[in-house]
């Protein structure tokens, strides 16, 4: 009964903590962003893919720097009251992050089977050329001093919560036409033990790490054997 009473409470404040809400729209994605919506087939909160898009007509894609001027700021509340949050170490972190995350793609894409890989866009009419531009819009860092501290004071890690949110498209070089359009959020997993709650962005890279195979799949359109998004508890995460 006193289980009960203690951890009920706990459970609910960890699921409520560890909800997953949408990203809202930054404007990256223009007039793109009205047409996404959730597809359970994908691992993103909002896509969309051209009906008639065929990414087996490329042979190239262009991977730009993800972006980081549609970035939401930390705000007042308890995301803000952060250590990173100091002058300008949140938007040093986003770059860091933003570079960190347009490396995985690339090299995520590289190591597909079917398209060749540029980092520069020397001529953005090239035929058969897929254009990959991606915006950071959320980073909240993590709070390893609250993990740490969970360990004498139970349910302290519930004030860690960490969460990384980005929009993105796949364009057709030569015209323009957007092909495939999604937005995501992610936060961790609810977990006993998480290894990269202790830093303040390893969490964020692990998502990027994800999305970095999970665009490949959809560019090299082998989508039918799509890296979902692991199940929301995880007893040991790394």
């Amino acid at each position: 009964m006193i289980w009960k009473t203690c951890c009920l409470p706990a459970l609910v404040a960890m699921l409520l903590v560890s909800c997953n809400h949408a990203l809202p729209p930054s404007g990256f994605l223009g007039e793109d962003d009205a047409r996404l919506k959730r597809n359970s087939k994908l691992p993103f909160q909002r896509s969309w893919q051209n009906p008639d898009a065929d990414f087996r007509n490329y042979n190239t894609v262009v991977v730009m720097p993800m972006a980081i001027d549609r970035l939401q700021s930390l705000g007042y509340g308890l995301d803000a009251a952060s250590v990173r949050n100091f002058g300008n170490r949140h938007r040093y972190d986003c770059k860091q992050l933003a570079a960190y995350a347009t490396s995985e793609f690339r090299k995520s894409i590289a190591a597909g089977r079917t398209k060749r890989v540029l980092t520069t866009r020397d001529d953005p009419q090239q035929p058969g050329t897929l254009l990959l531009e991606t915006t950071l819009v959320e980073a909240v860092p993590g709070r390893p001093s609250a993990q740490i501290l969970n360990f004498m004071i139970p349910f302290t890690a519930l004030l860690n919560r960490p969460a990384v949110g980005i929009e993105g498209r796949v364009r057709d070089a030569a015209t323009g036409e957007t092909l495939f359009a999604f937005a995501d959020r992610e936060v961790p997993e609810i977990s006993l033990f998480d290894t990269r709650k202790f830093t303040y962005y390893a969490t964020q890279e692990r998502e990027a790490d994800r999305w970095a195979v999970q665009l490949r799949q959809i560019i090299d359109g082998t989508r039918r054997k799509m890296k979902q998004d692991p199940f929301f508890i995880q007893p040991i995460n790394w």
